[in-house]
């Protein structure tokens, strides 16, 4: 299956994503883990973030 989107963990405190890791690509996504600080989500996710602040924010 291609891997058709990206997951961003924005930190965690598990020793191991692996179960995550698993379980996205089996629906065809990949994970990156940040580490927690603003600069680390947005240098793993800035393409994600960058591409929701051109796009607008997602109705809830």
């Amino acid at each position: 299956m291609n891997q058709d989107f990206t997951v961003v963990v924005t930190d965690q405190v598990f020793p191991s994503i692996e179960t995550e890791t698993q379980l996205l690509a089996a629906i065809g996504a990949r994970i990156k883990v940040a580490d927690g600080t603003a600069e680390g989500v947005t240098r793993v996710g800035g393409d994600y973030l960058f591409g929701v602040a051109e796009r607008g924010q997602p109705e809830h």
